[in-house]
């Protein structure tokens, strides 16, 4: 445990936080935010398995949900 908090101390860059300084503008994350809904949502019109299933009501089981996203 020690040892890994003597790495993230000497290498800042591989904490989360240090991950996301490099992406502040003006103090602020919401460009980084932004840019990140936007590569989501690109990949999310990209998907082929859509699960509509909800809009019925049943919520199905984490196992039966991902069988059928790979599925199709």
């Amino acid at each position: 445990m020690l040892d890994r908090l003597a790495i993230m101390v000497c290498h800042p860059s591989l904490t989360i936080n240090g991950q996301l300084a490099r992406h502040v503008n003006n103090g602020s994350l919401i460009s980084f935010a932004v840019w990140q809904a936007k590569k989501f949502q690109s990949r999310a019109a990209l998907a082929t398995n859509i699960y509509d299933g909800f809009a019925s009501g049943y919520v199905p089981a984490a196992d039966e949900l991902a069988q059928y996203l790979s599925a199709k």
